[in-house]
């Protein structure tokens, strides 16, 4: 639009954004700079791509999410323009960490396939520390370094804008540290010509060429400092229950709070949770209170999504007056009509024994 925003090929299929102390992380001559090829959270082909290409609309439905009062699950099937890469990607925002899965990643046009981590503006001089497992890398500027990672931290820019970051399955991680430049005419053909400088810390995972049905788990820890990170690694908060392409699901043990993404419409379960049809689940046991949220991201579905919980509930407390609660022992059915729901999340409260902390997730009662 208005011959501006012209390598934005990325910005629109899994970006993601992280706001911190860092005010200024998104502006300051971020978007003439930064690598358009490497946004953060991306799943990307390495295919060249031309100047204003890849104006399209994605052919897929499932994209959307559930909420949980501050908690939320995002999704996106995912259908790359141009290119047979294809990919299931969610995110799970707890308390104090967002989690990132990535599952069902594959593509045939051999061409080097990435999901990026992180794509950071750090200061001028890059002197902003980046570890992984604890130790320095030797980055020399611009080269790429590869590392067997368990857990990264980047210091910010300012008091308050660390970020840490947990690889739960412990996987190849390639780090990079460079000064970039470029003009805003580069991408706003209208923009000033005259060159810009900054610097950045990238991180992401090379899925090679050609990949068949792969995966990538991180999880963000926005705050944390260094230590405080190594320590999340040593013990971390959230367990992967499933990651796959018909189920994407994460327990955050903490906060006894489950979300998952349900891919296809055919039964399936993930901790003690099974549906039916395409959905986002959001649910939390507190205090012998369970709360579900549950929605339509498609906004496709013309009737019910079915749910059932692996428990029993003594009481209704609360129900949106499109969830029908058919069962409450042994275990607990609900069918909660999505018709033009437009991606409305529906929730119910029951009153059921409470699980005790610590619990793996198909305990909780």
């Amino acid at each position: 639009m208005n011959d501006e925003n012209r390598k934005g090929w990325y910005t629109g299929e899994g970006m993601t954004y992280l706001y911190n102390a860092d005010l200024a992380q998104y502006s300051d001559d971020f978007w003439p700079t930064v690598d358009p090829y490497r946004m953060p959270a991306s799943t990307v082909d390495t295919k060249k791509r031309a100047d204003g290409s890849g104006e399209h609309n994605s052919s897929e439905s499932w994209i959307g999410g559930s909420t949980l009062n501050r908690f939320g699950t995002a999704g996106m099937s995912y259908k790359a323009w141009n290119s047979t890469l294809t990919a299931k990607k969610s995110w799970f925002m707890f308390d104090n960490e967002i989690v990132a899965l990535g599952s069902g990643i594959s593509s045939n046009d051999n061409r080097t396939i990435e999901s990026i981590v992180e794509n950071r503006k750090i200061r001028e001089d890059r002197s902003n520390n980046l570890l992984i497992n604890g130790e320095k890398p030797e980055l020399t500027e611009g080269q790429q370094h590869t590392v067997e990672a368990k857990w990264a931290f980047l210091e910010g820019n300012v008091p308050g804008s660390d970020i840490g970051y947990y690889f739960p399955e412990g996987r190849t991680l390639t780090v990079k540290k460079e000064q970039r430049t470029g003009a805003w005419k580069d991408i706003n053909y209208g923009g000033p010509t005259n060159p810009i400088t900054r610097s950045y810390a990238t991180m992401w995972f090379d899925h090679g060429v050609n990949p068949v049905n792969e995966t990538y788990s991180y999880v963000l820890l926005p705050g944390l400092n260094q230590e405080q990170t190594s320590q999340y690694a040593a013990q971390p908060g959230i367990t992967i229950l499933r990651n796959d392409p018909a189920v994407q699901a994460v327990h955050d043990v903490k906060e006894d709070i489950i979300g998952a993404n349900f891919w296809l419409d055919e039964k399936q379960t993930a901790g003690p949770l099974t549906v039916y049809q395409k959905a986002s689940v959001t649910m939390q046991e507190k205090d012998g209170v369970l709360t579900l949220a549950v929605s339509d991201p498609t906004m496709q579905n013309k009737g019910w999504i079915e749910v059932d919980f692996d428990g029993k509930a003594f009481k209704v407390l609360e129900a949106d007056e499109n969830i029908q609660v058919l069962q409450t022992k042994p275990s607990i059915k609900l069918r909660v009509n999505v018709q033009q729901s437009y991606g409305k999340s529906f929730t119910v409260k029951l009153k059921i024994i409470p699980s005790k902390k610590g619990n793996s997730p198909n305990s909780i009662r």
